[in-house]
């Protein structure tokens, strides 16, 4: 996983996700407030206030559910562990939990009113109609596992929390002179001539010596480091695993049949679109030219300048729709166009593009479905149950072996796997759970580590029976890598020192394009660009684009690109326009200012730390993460 995440680092959700990550710590670090585990059990204490595990899991679990759904993978504990995960929710609830003592300090009082307001504008909490609904908010709580008085508490003090920090923030400008500059120094360009020069130019590099060889192998020593390896047995309790071995008579299919008949009865479907007019002389002068034939979409986007993709919406059942709705859309026939409707939010015009008609599954045709859900709920008892027995047997002594033995588990034998749970070959290791690896990578060689249990609900417990250090390769193993990587050192080399050459003709006022076309290369003369490529093509590397912003106008440049080397010259420095550029600078001073506003913050969150000294237990923490 953490291997498809790298190979997507370029793109910019991936690109922005580490940075969020990054951003959390800007506000609060976390080494330098972490303490030795103790005699204690609470994993973070800010000031008199212990924040809790359960707190620390929850969070943990949302912040995983969001990169998940950020990065369109599946992210498990080693993945999270890279990626800083942990780190970065400790930093968000310590600064959480020093504004609300902030908070508390002063105090900052919130009248029942404003919680009230707060709570009925909460579109979370809103019908279909956009007012409060009480039973919304009830349903919401309950999906939560808050209480009411829970809840109002926790909005309370977040409110609470808000006024602090938008008293602290709000009214942040940036002085204007750092807006010029800055502005200025992002604004300035660079048109350039340069000529390229392929490393693939330079085929004939000879034979390397051996000697070469050897010396070149140690220079990169860490590319050609096996990583350390751990052989690990491990006893692993999955529900799917025991599932597949649960027989369900018909007697329980009936029943579940019986129970659960309401979920099997599907209410007739249709799928609609509509056109919503604010008033009914418009709504029948629309309905009157679709039924002379004008296409629906002309009509909504003429009409009540409508796109077409907010035209659907979607495939509904009776109850799914507004009263007023309902009965028109559920009595027409396939493709027309209902009489003008009033609703609470405007006149519509409903079009029946398909009718699912009513329907209920048979028995026969749910039977298999029914049997993997009851052997899916009788695993998961089971499982419970196994590895309580598994845990009370090893605890009694066992090895892990007679343990399995004698409870019929199948043991995992994994010969060498690294930290991210692949093999010698870097393949991942097969039927691996979520989490082991990283567990393996926490428990002492020889020893066993605790019944732990994964995310998808199995159960793991393991021993490490070895460890194999981080081991140079020999060079015999690696040979033929050394030797291409001797082979594009030499091309590269080459190719730097043509472009030396070539670089010696333009600073003797050459012509670029005649020198290229004599040497066979190609000349070009790029496009201005800025100094973050703003402009540039992709053949223009970062090196370069670096170069001619360090080199003065007329000066001439050498850069290293990827696979070739580039000798250009700066032909002119174009400033950043002087003319007041509200697009641009507009940004920039929001930019600035919300870079103040966070330093500020920053600086008060640190003085709030030194009020209420925050201590972080780190094996508490450990069981957390």
């Amino acid at each position: 996983m953490l291997e498809a995440i790298r190979s997507r680092a370029a793109s910019f959700v991936v690109k922005g996700l580490f940075i969020i990550l990054a951003l959390s710590f800007v506000v609060w670090g976390v080494a330098d407030v972490v303490t030795p585990g103790g005699d204690v059990n609470y994993p973070i204490r800010v000031g008199e206030r212990d924040v809790s595990a359960e707190i620390l899991r929850s969070e943990y679990q949302r912040e995983l559910s969001r990169l998940r759904a950020a990065t369109g993978q599946r992210i498990d504990t080693e993945d999270a562990q890279a990626l800083g995960v942990p780190a970065a929710i400790v930093s968000r609830v310590v600064r959480r939990t020093l504004l609300e003592l902030g908070a508390a300090d002063l105090p900052l009082l919130i009248d029942d009113a404003v919680v009230r307001t707060a709570i009925q504008e909460n579109p979370a909490f809103r019908n279909f109609q956009g007012t409060f609904d009480r039973d919304r908010f009830f349903q919401a709580l309950f999906a939560s596992g808050l209480s009411e008085a829970a809840y109002v508490d926790a909005l309370r003090t977040d409110i609470a929390t808000s006024h602090l920090t938008d008293s602290i923030t709000s009214g942040v400008v940036a002085p204007q002179t750092v807006i010029d500059r800055l502005y200025r120094f992002r604004g300035e360009r660079r048109r350039i001539e340069m000529i390229r020069i392929p490393e693939a130019r330079f085929q004939d590099v000879g034979q390397p010596a051996e000697t070469d060889l050897a010396t070149l192998h140690q220079d990169l020593a860490d590319q050609y480091t096996a990583p350390e390896y751990r052989a690990v047995t491990a006893a692993v309790l999955k529900a799917a695993d025991l599932a597949r071995e649960i027989a369900v008579d018909d007697a329980a299919i009936d029943e579940a049949y019986a129970a659960r008949s309401a979920e099997f009865n599907e209410p007739e479907q249709r799928t609609l679109r509509q056109i919503v007019l604010s008033d009914e002389d418009a709504a029948n002068r629309a309905r009157e030219r679709l039924r002379t034939g004008d296409d629906f979409v002309t009509v909504a986007a003429e009409e009540a300048d409508t796109d077409a993709d907010a035209l659907d919406i979607g495939t509904l059942t009776r109850n799914q729709l507004l009263p007023e709705l309902a009965e028109a859309a559920f009595s027409l026939p396939q493709g027309e166009v209902s009489q003008p409707v009033e609703s609470p939010l405007g006149w519509h015009l409903l079009q029946v593009t398909a009718i699912r008609p009513a329907r209920s599954r048979t028995r026969d045709e749910v039977a298999d479905e029914l049997a993997s859900a009851i052997a899916a709920d009788q695993a998961v008892d089971a499982l419970y149950d196994l590895s309580a027995r598994l845990e009370d047997t090893l605890a009694g002594g066992a090895s892990l072996e007679e343990a399995a033995g004698q409870l019929g588990i199948q043991l995992l034998r994994v010969d060498a796997m690294d930290a991210a749970g692949r093999d010698r070959t870097g393949q991942p290791v097969a039927g691996l759970p979520v989490g082991l690896a990283g567990i393996a990578y926490r428990t002492e060689a020889g020893s066993e580590s605790p019944l732990t249990d994964t995310d998808d609900g199995d159960f793991f417990v393991l021993r490490v029976d070895s460890v194999t250090p981080p081991t140079l390769r020999p060079l015999s193993e690696v040979r033929d890598d050394v030797v291409a990587a001797w082979r594009d050192r030499q091309q590269s080399e080459r190719a730097t020192a043509f472009a030396e050459k070539l670089a010696e003709r333009l600073r003797a006022a050459g012509d670029a394009q005649a020198i290229a076309k004599e040497s066979g290369l190609d000349g070009a003369a790029p496009p201005a660009f800025d100094r973050f490529g703003g402009g540039a093509p992709p053949d223009v590397p970062a090196a370069l684009i670096e170069a001619a912003f360090a080199a003065a106008s007329g000066e001439v440049v050498v850069a290293s690109g990827e696979e070739a080397a580039f000798a250009a010259r700066v032909v002119e420095v174009l400033p950043a326009e002087t003319v007041a550029d509200a697009a641009r600078r507009g940004p920039l001073a929001q930019q600035l200012a919300d870079s103040f506003a966070s330093d500020l913050l920053g600086q008060f969150v640190t003085a709030l730390g030194d009020r209420h000294p925050i201590a972080i237990n780190q094996e508490a923490l450990e069981q957390v993460f």
